[in-house]
């Protein structure tokens, strides 16, 4: 391998399985509400499933030199990708002839309520940044990155966002009093362009009805 020069590659892997049952007796106050809602008498069961994964994999290079004492340079480029998957399902049970033992679903006389969804997402991403640091002065950093996101239209999915910024570290100049009640002193100022994600999946299609 090249010095200076570090490859890193991670994975990670989460699962959701979850799974649960509240039986509310006809007495509860959401009971109550619940029946008068749905035009049904007595107590009810919530039945809800939710089962799921989550992947992430990410591919980083880090690199870092210094010439001639004084010019410091980091790059880091990467690649990742990120996956979601995420299926949902309810079902509501009445109709239990009481309150206390005969509470299974078996014993219900009516289902409503059935429903499911399923939401499903992705997000590849290049990325790099290269900072450049003269005497632990000035500084400059390029930084750029391109996002795909399956939460957009085909032809909306891929945003490109580039920054850059500018730093001073004015107490390590010569002419900083190191006396001064102020010990540490730095001015920076950056420009970028930036977005996200955080809508919900296929919201693209949305439609409206006239």
């Amino acid at each position: 391998m090249v010095e200076n020069l570090k490859l890193r590659s991670q994975i990670n892997v989460g699962l959701n399985n979850d799974k649960s049952s509240i039986f509310n007796p006809s007495f509860t106050s959401i009971a109550i509400l619940e029946s008068q809602t749905r035009n049904f008498q007595g107590a009810y069961r919530a039945n809800q499933t939710t089962d799921g994964y989550t992947t992430s994999f990410s591919n980083t290079l880090n690199y870092n030199v210094t010439l001639k004492e004084d010019h410091r340079i980091d790059m880091v480029a990467g690649l990742s990708w990120d996956r979601f998957y995420l299926n949902l399902e309810t079902q509501n049970y009445s109709g239990f002839p009481d309150d206390f033992e005969l509470t299974d679903i078996s014993s219900a006389t009516d289902v409503y309520d059935f429903g499911s969804a399923t939401s499903e997402t992705g997000l590849n991403s290049i990325f790099g940044r290269i900072n450049y640091n003269y005497k632990d002065r000035y500084l400059v950093t390029l930084t750029a990155r391109s996002d795909t996101s399956a939460k957009f239209g085909n032809n909306n999915r891929r945003g490109f966002f580039p920054s850059a910024g500018l730093g001073w570290n004015i107490h390590n100049e010569d002419f900083f009093n190191n006396e001064s009640f102020v010990n540490r002193l730095k001015l920076r100022a950056s420009l970028g362009r930036t977005g996200n994600d955080n809508i919900q999946a296929f919201s693209y299609q949305a439609f409206i009805l006239l």
